[in-house]
């Protein structure tokens, strides 16, 4: 089984019942006490894996700027994994959490500051945001709104609606306001295409067809180090799902195991098809335990074997010197006698 296999495994053995974990793992022949999910990247060097994913996923970045965690908020600037105007909320202390009100303690690291253009000049080059070309110029204006500014962008967008590329530039931001977003577009296509960018509403949604089974348990096991207090959204809807479907069914879990690195559906799914192909759990389940695999003893030496201390003299071979090659003379004397024959 392959390490992401096994994380998957360990994050949904988390929502099992009680004892289940254990077993199922010395089934599997899993160590219990792994990781569920890639490591928490520092703020110098980082988790390659953990980079790739808030790169790819715009909503992970929300959730994870909506724990108010200075150590989190540092990794999220210092590797410019957030738009210039919320870096710069960011280093002004406002808060992102949905329910937190007073100002975030800032990294004395995160000190410098970008100057950013005015909310009326930000909206009139969003406006000229029309032709071939004015996505890349949309996008790069709207990295530059502050929480500030979107209320100027709302009004704006209601006196006179933006350009389409504009509209889409707005609706990728991460800070975007829901009410902006929705009048932009609430028609499946757009919200398809938002999924597709990974802009997201909340951990639920990666359940709900928003990204594969593999992937959904890679950015939820991902949660429990970064945005542990909105991974409750999905693990209320996983819980009895596992609970129902896998239960302590080690058979279940075996199949899950198998089926995951190749499963095109969503982790809902995955669940209720590895119960099904399971069957009914067995009235005993059996005892497993997990024996770590031991490490190798170190080769003993063959008995004839020369000590690395004992220097070996080898003799050089000596090469033969060439033979001098034949002056005219004596190749002409050769040709006389072979015709001549022996006197």
């Amino acid at each position: 089984m392959d390490e992401s296999t096994a994380r998957g495994v360990r994050y949904l053995l988390g929502l099992a019942p009680d004892g289940a974990g254990r077993r199922v793992c010395g089934r599997l022949r899993i160590d219990p006490d792994g990781p569920v999910g890639p490591e928490f990247p520092s703020s110098e060097y980082g988790s390659y894996q953990a980079l790739q994913l808030i790169r790819t996923t715009p909503a992970l970045v929300t959730w994870m700027l909506q724990q108010d965690d200075p150590r989190v908020n540092e990794l999220l600037c210092r590797r410019g994994l957030v738009p210039e105007g919320v870096g710069q909320d960011v280093r002004d202390g406002l808060p992102f959490g949905l329910e937190r009100t007073d100002p975030v303690p800032v990294s004395p690291n995160l000190s410098r500051r970008v100057e950013l253009p005015p909310s009326a000049e930000l909206v009139d080059r969003l406006r000229r945001a029309v032709g071939s070309g004015s996505l890349r110029g949309a996008r790069q204006v709207a990295r530059g709104l502050r929480r500030a500014d979107w209320p100027q962008v709302v009004a704006a967008h209601q006196e006179e609606p933006f350009p389409g590329y504009a509209r889409w530039a707005l609706a990728e931001q991460i800070d975007c306001p829901p009410e902006l977003r929705a009048a932009f577009g609430t028609h499946r296509k757009f919200e398809h295409r938002l999924r597709q960018a990974g802009v997201l509403g909340g951990p639920a949604d990666l359940l709900a067809g928003a990204t594969s089974a593999r992937e959904a348990l890679r950015l939820l096991g991902f949660g429990r180090l970064v945005f542990p207090t909105r991974l409750a959204e999905a693990e209320d809807v996983l819980r009895p799902l596992v609970e129902r479907e896998l239960g302590g069914h080690g058979e279940a879990w075996a199949v899950l195991a198998r089926l995951l690195p190749g499963f095109a559906g969503t982790l809902p799914e995955l669940i209720v098809t590895a119960g099904a192909v399971a069957g009914p759990a067995p009235e005993h389940e059996p005892e497993y335990e997990f024996e770590p695999v031991p490490a190798k003893a170190p080769a003993r030496p063959h008995p004839w074997a020369v000590p690395a201390s004992v220097k070996l003299k080898v003799p050089v071979p000596v090469e033969p010197e060439p033979e001098a090659e034949p002056t005219s003379w004596q190749k002409l004397g050769g040709l006389v006698r072979r015709i001549l024959g022996p006197s």
